[in-house]
């Protein structure tokens, strides 16, 4: 259930509980300007989804409870025989009834304490986060918090793991919005991040510091020579028994063959980055304003330059941002490319970006 299969496999069902038909293209309310043209189109290009009998998508239409008991139930190859379930309001007729069941007792999802499940009733974004994480066991949860959830939110750790995934970066005022209706749209966009990098990559902030996760880097480091970058589902790097990793950096160094995994996690609020398992570093603070200070394990980091040049072997940057740490040594961020260079506190390079393709 956490391997990558099975989450193909969920988004190639999950749309046949809809009625599409297998007409592929000429979508005719999906204009190239919709918010997630992209990612519906990828889906249907890859005939993952498509559209209705006339020729329309209805990005806009909502995903119900039912709805989404038999795309959960169908994807884990749940018992989706018909018949009678607890819950008063699904009786055997229903075409839910078994795979709201089988999800039940799995703890997918849940029914209400007056013996109801509400199959007709639509599900939040909160509640489609909710499934997702449980149903592939996504555990991280991104240290930025939204503005709109709260720790007593039945959906607020799930919201936040998905966060951390890359699959939502939330709204521009720092928001989720749980409360608001799924739509088809939405939800396409959901599943295009989980499937593809490069629906993670658009799912980043606008005026993004990360590292863009298409590329493959190269960064040359004093202490450890050679390293390639590259933003990939890695399993389970602590072994069978341990917790899913997902997709992470991976930064192989060209020499040893040796390779370690890097987090990094961006919002509206800054950048930060871990290695698994460990305390965030705090790298960026936003917005960028000359000046700003914070503070990240125990040392003070401060914007102290805008629209730097810096030369590294790959290109030249003329508009880096520089941050000085507590010891004075500075580190530089390009927009829509991450870190490029570490200089010490004594002006020497220690950590420069060699390549991107």
């Amino acid at each position: 259930m956490k391997k990558y299969g099975v989450f193909l496999a969920f988004v190639l069902l999950l749309f046949s509980v809809f009625g599409f038909s297998t007409h592929a293209t000429g979508l005719k309310d999906l204009q190239t300007s919709h918010q997630f043209y992209d990612e519906i189109s990828y889906l249907v290009n890859k005939k993952i989804i498509s559209g209705y009998s006339d020729g329309t998508f209805k990005p806009d239409r909502a995903v119900t409870r039912g709805d989404a008991a038999i795309m959960i139930g169908r994807a884990l190859k749940l018992d989706g025989k018909q018949r009678d379930t607890k819950f008063k309001d699904v009786t055997k007729e229903k075409q839910a009834s078994g795979y709201i069941t089988s999800a039940v007792n799995l703890g997918i999802i849940t029914g209400y304490s007056n013996h109801t499940f509400k199959p007709d009733a639509l599900i939040s974004r909160g509640d489609m986060a909710i499934i997702i994480s449980r149903a592939f066991d996504l555990y991280v949860e991104s240290p930025f918090k939204f503005k709109d959830t709260g720790e007593n939110m039945v959906a607020y750790e799930a919201i936040h793991r998905l966060s951390l995934a890359s699959i939502t970066a939330g709204y521009t005022d720092s928001t989720f919005r749980p409360t608001l209706n799924i739509s088809r749209g939405q939800f396409s966009a959901f599943l295009a991040r989980a499937l593809e990098v490069e629906f993670k990559q658009k799912a980043s902030i606008e005026n993004s510091f990360a590292k863009d996760k298409t590329k493959q880097y190269t960064y040359k480091s004093q202490q450890n020579g050679l390293e390639d970058l590259i933003f990939k589902d890695v399993g389970y790097i602590f072994g069978k028994d341990s917790d899913y990793v997902g997709y992470v950096w991976e930064t192989t160094n060209q020499t040893s063959g040796e390779a370690i995994y890097l987090i990094e996690d961006e919002s509206y609020q800054g950048l930060i980055s871990a290695y698994p398992m460990s305390n965030y570093y705090v790298e960026l603070r936003y917005p960028i304003k000359l000046g700003r200070k914070w503070e990240s394990d125990m040392d003070t980091s401060r914007i102290t330059g805008v629209n730097k040049k810096v030369t590294t072997p790959f290109k030249t940057f003329t508009e880096a941002v520089e941050v000085t740490l507590g010891e004075g040594a500075k580190v530089y961020y390009v927009k829509g490319v991450g870190k490029v260079k570490v200089l010490d506190a004594k002006g020497k390079t220690i950590y420069e970006l060699i390549n991107i393709r």
